[in-house]
């Protein structure tokens, strides 16, 4: 994760695996101090052999874009990541129910079928089970130093939960 947004990598064979964790060592060696662990788009560019790049849902940098309606933007970081990923791109769509996921879906897929690229679903686990939605917003609020009540604050939605196959289609 980085200040732009997030992209999901997936090793897909032993030098993934290797390009993975050279990434991970570099997100929390390489920054400034006090940043939040993240690595540079270039440096992922760089070291993108044997990745499958997700596009990282409404954290991510195309659907950042697409919701500041800098549809240029995202078309040139697409383009960037296809050039880099090739067959190994895929947008990513996740449907947690919140309006701004809703607002952009439909010009990821335009966008997928335009490029030629193919489509995933993914789901943000943050919980097991819808029941333990409450748990975990409470235990957001203490990590945030804030209240329940406090409609600022950041939040997930009860569909945050770890979805059977059946669920996710």
């Amino acid at each position: 994760a980085g200040p732009d947004g997030t992209l999901a990598l997936i090793a897909q064979d032993s030098a993934g695996w290797e390009n993975l964790m050279a990434l991970s060592s570099m997100s929390f060696l390489d920054i400034a101090a006090n940043t939040l662990p993240h690595v540079p788009l270039a440096q992922v560019l760089e070291r993108s052999k044997g990745l499958i790049c997700l596009t990282g849902g409404r954290e991510g940098p195309v659907s950042r874009a697409l919701l500041r309606n800098l549809n240029l933007e995202a078309d040139l970081l697409l383009d960037r990541l296809a050039s880099t990923f090739d067959t190994r791109l895929y947008i990513e769509l996740q449907r947690h129910g919140l309006s701004d996921e809703a607002q952009i879906e439909g010009a990821l897929i335009q966008t997928a079928y335009k490029k030629g690229l193919p489509l995933v679903a993914s789901n943000d686990v943050r919980f097991d089970s819808p029941e333990r939605h409450r748990a975990q917003d409470v235990l957001m609020c203490i990590g945030q130093a804030t209240r329940v009540s406090d409609e600022k604050r950041e939040r997930v939605s009860a569909n945050h939960y770890l979805r059977t196959p059946e669920d996710m289609v």
